[in-house]
């Protein structure tokens, strides 16, 4: 953020979506994730490279998802009393400071708030909208490619729906997924990650595990979460 050029001007912004180099100033670090750099620029825009602002867009964000969370509860189960206490410990849990602090973790708010809005547009509406349901699930692939578990969470709950107005909302979904990997592709972002396998697939898969495992400790016991010492 500090030395990325690209963030710097909005006339800068239609170079997102072509170019995945525009994501960081390292060479090696090629991202598709246009609308995060749009938020940026306008951070960069409203107040510099001071990091306040880019702290408070953080801060909006993350209680945007936990109203949204709540939301979803209260129209699945409805029952309003846990659903804010669910809502209460998840938006003060330390576990989910780092989608907070570190300004780089913004991604994840809008690509849970992009797939999550989707599912609710989708799903727990009185009458669909497919039109917002596709923009809303783009948007979330546009700022990290994680919210495709958006489009998965929707497909299943539709699936185990009967009537045909579900399947405007999974064309919808369908679509814009196949926007976001035509724009990715093009972008250069798929011939950079792919052109060094980190890791063999099964240590990958074994780490994602062991990974889920230290969230679910990390939940628990939310010690030693800072990188600082």
């Amino acid at each position: 953020i500090e030395l990325n050029v690209a963030i710097r001007s909005l006339a800068a912004i239609p170079s997102y979506f072509v170019d995945g180099g525009t994501f960081s100033v390292d060479p090696d670090v090629s991202m598709y994730r246009l609308l995060l750099l749009v938020s940026y620029a306008l951070n960069s825009l409203l107040g510099g490279n001071h990091a306040a602002g880019y702290h408070a867009v953080n801060v909006l964000l993350h209680a945007i998802f936990v109203v949204l969370v709540f939301l979803l509860g209260l129209r699945l189960t409805g029952r309003q009393m846990p659903m804010w206490w669910a809502a209460a410990i998840l938006a003060v849990h330390q576990l989910n400071s780092q989608a907070v602090n570190y300004v780089s973790s913004r991604s994840g708010l809008l690509a849970a708030i992009g797939a999550l809005g989707a599912f609710y547009l989708s799903s727990l509406v009185s009458r669909p909208r497919p039109l917002m349901v596709g923009m809303s699930q783009l948007a979330g692939l546009l700022a990290k490619y994680t919210a495709f578990a958006g489009v998965g969470l929707t497909s299943l709950y539709e699936y185990g729906r009967s009537g045909s107005h579900r399947i405007p909302s999974l064309v919808a979904l369908a679509l814009a997924s196949a926007l976001y990997v035509g724009g990715a592709w093009a972008s250069g972002f798929y011939g950079t990650a792919f052109h060094d396998v980190i890791r063999p697939l099964t240590t990958q898969t074994l780490t994602q595990f062991k990974a889920l495992a230290y969230y679910l400790y990390l939940w628990a016991s939310p010690v030693h979460l800072s990188i600082c010492p």
